[in-house]
């Protein structure tokens, strides 16, 4: 079993690795989106403007066209007149040209844009795809190595399990508790957010045993000062293990020597080891 779970939690490390590096590229890619959607409204702003400017010339190149010659000599004046409204209606058909001439380099800027921004959705949905799979592949992994050392069965199909030794299995609400952890893998990390579409490191942990009727404090300090303390050699799945001198990190005990949290802004929840980082202590929730 010993190499079993080593190689799951290989395979964690892993998958935690891809979906991070996918769910990054595609907040680059959503980024990228947006400016472009910008860009587009801009260039569409810009060849509408064009347009107008075009149509009024337009006419009035159509008005003047539609004049006699001896017509517009008689209301003209004729001579110095005449030849005068000649030039104004060669600046006229040569604003009007000089117009077209930019409206047609501006349209393909925006058909430009238009198909760079059809593109970029084509590859965030690939992206996000592909997070999605490494994210289930996570979940799975995370899952599966539990079953192998503790006997919990996070997808629900054996939610009494036979626990591998004594004090490893967290009872029912424990259970509850790591499942509601276990699915929220791939929610992104917002300082302050307690669910349901991001979390902190202890609104993670809240939540969790909230969801199984756990009254928890709010943050990492308050449930490091305020909840049961236990021996980080009796610590079993569902327990809080709480990180640095000033408790100011805190996950959720996986078993297979993985932990569940959320590690910081620009990262989603993601499992790692439970000793990646300096242990201050354990504290075990009370279930309801």
């Amino acid at each position: 079993m010993g190499q079993q779970v080593a190689a799951l939690s290989k395979a964690i490390d892993e998958a935690s690795a891809r979906a991070e590096a996918a769910r990054s590229a595609a907040d680059r890619q959503r980024q990228r989106i947006a400016e472009l959607q910008l860009k587009e409204s801009a260039a569409r702003a810009r060849t509408e403007s064009m347009s107008a400017e075009i149509g009024q010339l337009a006419s009035l190149r159509y008005r003047s066209a539609g004049m006699s010659p001896a017509a517009d000599f008689m209301l003209r004046g004729g001579g110095t007149d005449r030849l005068h409204m000649g030039a104004v209606y060669a600046r006229i058909a040569s604003s009007q040209a000089s117009l077209e001439k930019t409206y047609a380099a501006r349209h393909r800027e925006l058909e430009a844009v238009l198909a760079e921004s059809r593109a970029a959705t084509r590859t965030l949905t690939e992206r996000e795809s592909a997070a999605d799979r490494e994210l289930a592949t996570l979940r799975e992994a995370s899952a599966q190595a539990m079953r192998l050392l503790t006997g919990l069965d996070l997808t629900g199909l054996d939610p009494a399990g036979h626990p591998s030794g004594p004090g490893l299995d967290p009872g029912p609400a424990g259970r509850g508790a790591l499942m509601f952890a276990v699915s929220q893998i791939g929610r992104p990390y917002v300082w302050g957010a307690t669910g349901p579409d991001a979390y902190d490191c202890s609104g993670l942990t809240l939540r969790a045993w909230q969801s199984v009727g756990a009254t928890l404090p709010r943050t990492s300090q308050e449930q490091w000062a305020q909840l049961p303390r236990v021996a980080p050699a009796d610590m079993r799945p569902g327990d809080l293990v709480v990180y640095f001198p000033d408790a100011t990190h805190i996950g959720m005990y996986l078993g297979a020597g993985m932990m569940v949290h959320a590690p910081r802004p620009g990262r989603h929840v993601t499992t790692a080891k439970v000793d990646s980082l300096p242990i201050l202590g354990v504290v075990r929730p009370k279930s309801p």
